[in-house]
């Protein structure tokens, strides 16, 4: 069997859904990084930058790397964003970053999944994307 990076494995094996779950999270969070740009500006609420540039960190460490880690840090952050927004404003907000974080999760771990078993026994994925 051929040495293949995880790299070329995304790009050549990887199944349609784990390919689609980390693009669509990468891209949503891109989305809602700009959105806290644009409400940050607005408001004058300079601290949300922070913010946007853990989102857009994870967001960069899920599309490139593929990383588990930034997937997981997503969705932990996501939920804490929820959770003090819920105390301190009395309502749900920043729902779409949990989101983000469950497509993330659910992508990555997939991929890595299908790479270990290539890797093991040359299991190539069926609904492969080329």
């Amino acid at each position: 069997m051929e040495n293949v990076t995880k790299k070329e494995f995304f790009a050549k094996y990887a199944s349609k859904e784990s390919k689609d779950n980390i693009k669509s999270a990468a891209i949503f969070s891109y989305i809602c990084a700009a959105i806290s740009v644009a409400l940050g500006l607005y408001t004058h609420n300079y601290s949300m930058m922070f913010d946007v540039v853990l989102v857009i960190g994870f967001g960069l460490g899920i599309q490139f790397a593929r990383s588990r880690v930034c997937a997981v840090l997503m969705l932990v952050y996501s939920i804490l964003n929820v959770v003090y927004m819920v105390m301190s404003i009395g309502r749900i907000a920043g729902w779409w970053l949990i989101l983000i974080g469950i497509y993330a999760v659910k992508g990555t771990f997939n991929l890595n999944k299908e790479y270990k078993r290539f890797l093991k026994d040359g299991t190539i994925p069926e609904n492969t994307k080329r």
